[in-house]
């Protein structure tokens, strides 16, 4: 259920959760479950889709909702998208989650194969997401400025999520775009990131903590080379063509990418693409929601 901004949109999406009292409700998101707790009943489903600093982290605040969340637990399924989530969940709420490989992602294969074997003369990264530290934003932009090569661009999609506590500095970004004469773009929030997408070569991230990233699934479905953090989130990819993890910075791994760029572009990406519907696509996830929650009692 869509919260959208604002206390008004809010006490709207309340208004329908509670509405529909007399179901059984499916909860996506860990935010989403936090607001609807009080009012969610034995016969929910909770989907946890990522921790987050909302649950992690051992501040006051995660430790108060995680207390909360024990306290009103009444015996809901709840359901996790990684083996780490499933332990960090069981510890405050004592209950054996279930785990899926994701939220469900319907993928469209909107890449072009010839397009993307194409060499060409200059080498493009993106990262898509928040601009936070949690997220390893920071890291990227100090190994980019390090290390990159005069041919390389890297794009960044996202904002700094309203400057909370997490953000990278906007001041501090605002100035390494500026001292990059051009190799760093940053596009802010956008609604046409496949198109983006379509463009780059190398998808990078280096965040701290993952569920199972949308983002990670859109740069499979538009054909690039995955360059991931090893952390539990993105080890849901290991073993597919076309990924690599960074497991001691990125300076290495650019190296590698200077040295042979049109060699780790040329991977089997209709088998990573076929691998990944039967694990992680729409059809595959609401088939094991649905095994999951049939036969829960009230």
């Amino acid at each position: 259920m869509d919260r959208g901004f604002g206390i008004i949109s809010i006490l709207r999406s309340i208004k329908k959760f509670w509405s529909a009292n007399t179901k059984q409700r499916i909860i996506f998101g860990s935010s989403e479950i936090c607001l609807y707790l009080l009012l969610s009943r034995k016969r929910d489903v909770w989907v946890f889709t990522g921790l987050g600093r909302l649950l992690i982290g051992g501040n006051v605040r995660s430790r108060i909702v995680r207390w909360t969340i024990k306290r009103l637990y009444r015996g809901q399924l709840i359901i996790v998208l990684n083996e780490q989530d499933r332990a960090e969940v069981f510890g405050f709420t004592n209950c054996e989650p279930r785990v899926i490989n994701g939220e469900g992602y319907k993928f469209s294969c909107g890449y072009n194969q010839k397009l993307r074997l194409k060499p060409r003369n200059e080498i493009r990264f993106v990262y898509v997401g928040r601009l936070l530290r949690s997220k390893g934003v920071h890291q990227l932009l100090s190994d980019f400025s390090k290390y990159s090569h005069e041919n390389w661009t890297l794009t960044l999609i996202g904002d700094n999520d309203f400057n909370n506590s997490d953000s990278v500095s906007q001041v501090d970004i605002d100035d390494l775009v500026k001292k990059s004469k051009g190799s760093v773009i940053l596009t802010g929030y956008r609604s046409d990131v496949a198109s983006i997408l379509s463009e780059q070569d190398f998808y990078v991230t280096m965040s701290l903590r993952e569920g199972l990233p949308f983002s990670v699934l859109d740069a499979i479905n538009a054909g690039l080379y995955l360059i991931l953090s090893p952390v539990p989130g993105h080890l849901s990819f290991e073993g597919l063509p076309g990924v690599q993890f960074a497991k001691d910075g990125l300076k290495s791994v650019f190296d590698e990418v200077s040295r042979k760029s049109d060699r780790m572009l040329n991977f089997d990406r209709e088998k990573r693409l076929e691998i990944c519907k039967n694990k992680f696509g729409q059809d595959r996830i609401v088939q094991q929601i649905a095994e999951m929650i049939f036969g829960q009692n009230d």
